[in-house]
């Protein structure tokens, strides 16, 4: 039974990790759905689309080839950031952050790849939040 009664705790404050890879994966399925992204298309990594998370390696080996839904499932399942990007390559980031405008998250943008600060699309907020700031609230 619904009451219509909500909790928030810090529902402003950004959130850091995984929260800005879901961005990512909305608009993926969105384009598929509405655009005709081919979730099968195929996406190799290359030596320089690797970036690194703290010590951890990127779960992708290099040269791998392998469909654009499997990279979804790494970045969601595994918070690959190699991955993340390779997705962001497919989607674009200025889309990624339209959808989420569309969908009434304003401020759950993404601003550049990830580790890939000269890929920003908002120089400014990646100044003051870095890659990405999701926020749970409108």
């Amino acid at each position: 039974m619904e009451t219509g009664e909500s909790f928030r705790e810090d529902a402003d404050r950004p959130c850091h990790g995984q929260p800005h890879q879901v961005p990512v994966m909305v608009e993926a399925y969105r384009q598929a759905e509405q655009e005709g992204l081919d979730l099968g298309q195929m996406v190799t990594l290359e030596e320089d689309d690797k970036v690194r998370a703290r010590a951890s390696s990127p779960t992708i080996l290099e040269g791998a080839t392998f469909p654009l839904r499997d990279a979804i499932r790494l970045m969601i399942a595994y918070s690959d950031n190699t991955a993340t990007n390779l997705v962001l390559d497919a989607v674009g980031i200025p889309s990624t952050a339209a959808t989420m405008e569309e969908l009434g998250l304003p401020n759950s943008k993404i601003h550049s790849k990830v580790y890939r600060r000269e890929t920003s699309a908002f120089p400014e907020r990646s100044a003051e939040f870095g890659s990405a700031r999701p926020t749970p609230t409108r």
